[in-house]
């Protein structure tokens, strides 16, 4: 049989455990969206390149999947 201080231990280890997993949930989702901001301005970059180099806009568009108001940015 658990005494009363053990159990709240317990809980207490259960809870930490959990916070310890949301914290790393979280911090995998910043690091996500930080990946795939870094891989946009990348492609915003070869896209503005390739128009640089005189490529046609249409043509541009459909290599790197961007529209007309991404281009404009």
């Amino acid at each position: 049989m658990m005494t009363i201080a053990e159990m709240l231990e317990q809980r207490g280890e259960k809870r930490a455990w959990e916070l310890a997993e949301q914290r790393i949930l979280e911090r995998e989702q910043r690091g996500l969206e930080r990946g795939l901001e870094c891989g946009r301005q990348k492609l915003m970059q070869v896209a503005r390149d390739m128009l640089e180099t005189g490529m046609e806009k249409a043509t541009v568009m459909k290599i790197t999947g961007l529209d007309e108001s991404d281009l404009k940015e």
